[in-house]
C-alpha cells in the first residue's frame, strides 16, 4: 500500500472504485471488466471451498490486506465453530488470496456468505490489497455483519480448511504458524499488537 494514503482512505477509495465497476453494464464491458477480484481470507482460501459457489474462479495471487487484523467473531452452525472475519486495526494486516472472478458468480458468492438472510452473515466491502511484488489490487471481500463476540474458536474442520488454503496459495511461513496457533489465541486474533491494553471491541 503506498505510504501516502492511510488505510481508511484507501478503503474508501476502492468502495467507490468497486462500485462504479458494479454499475457498468456486461455487455458493453471489455472482458477483463466482466470479472472482479475477490479477496478470500478464510475457508475460500481453499480453492475447492471457493469454487463451490464459484467454479470458475482462478487464482490470481497471495496478497495482505492492512490496517486489518484477522478475528473469529461469528458461529456458523455449517462450520460448528467460529468463523473469520476481518476488523480494522491500524497495525495489522490479514493475508489471503485474490481470485479472478466472472460477475455472473457473484450472486452464488454473496449466497455462500449469507448476505441473502435476515440478518446477513456478512457484508461486501472494498478493499485494497499488496502483492509480495509490492503492486496494490482492488478487491471484494466480506466482513462480518454482525459480530457475536470477540473470539469463537474455530472447529478443527474450519482451521484445517484454512491451513489447507494457505498452504496451497502458498502463504507466508510465519502467518501459517499463527493459524496453527488460532485455536488457541487470546480473544485479540491474529496480527494484532499483543499490548494487553488492546481494546479487543469491534
Amino acid at each position: 500500500m503506498s505510504a501516502t494514503r492511510s488505510p481508511t482512505t484507501s478503503a474508501r477509495c476502492s468502495r467507490r472504485s468497486w462500485r462504479r465497476a458494479a454499475r457498468r453494464p456486461l455487455t458493453d464491458a471489455p472482458a477483463a471488466a466482466r470479472t472482479f477480484h475477490y479477496f478470500g481470507y478464510g475457508s475460500n482460501l481453499l480453492g475447492s471451498r471457493l469454487r463451490e459457489s464459484c467454479p470458475s474462479a482462478v487464482f490470481v495471487t497471495a496478497a495482505r490486506l492492512s490496517g486489518y487484523r484477522l478475528a473469529f467473531t461469528r458461529r456458523s452452525t455449517r462450520w460448528d465453530g467460529g468463523v473469520a472475519d476481518i476488523i480494522e486495526a491500524p497495525d495489522a494486516e490479514v493475508w489471503g488470496a485474490v481470485w479472478r472472478i466472472p460477475l455472473d458468480e457473484r450472486p452464488a458468492l454473496d449466497r455462500q456468505e449469507g448476505l441473502h438472510l435476515d440478518p446477513p452473515h456478512y457484508r461486501r466491502i472494498g478493499v485494497t490489497v499488496t502483492t509480495r511484488d509490492g503492486t496494490d489490487l482492488e478487491c471484494l471481500a466480506y466482513q462480518v455483519a454482525t459480530r457475536e463476540a470477540a473470539h469463537i474458536a474455530p472447529s478443527t474442520t474450519y482451521l484445517d480448511t484454512m491451513l489447507r488454503g494457505a498452504a496451497e496459495v502458498g502463504l507466508p511461513e510465519g502467518y501459517v504458524e499463527a493459524l496453527e496457533a488460532v485455536a488457541r489465541a487470546a480473544p485479540k486474533g491474529l496480527g494484532e499488537p499483543s499490548d494487553p491494553r488492546q481494546s479487543n471491541g469491534d
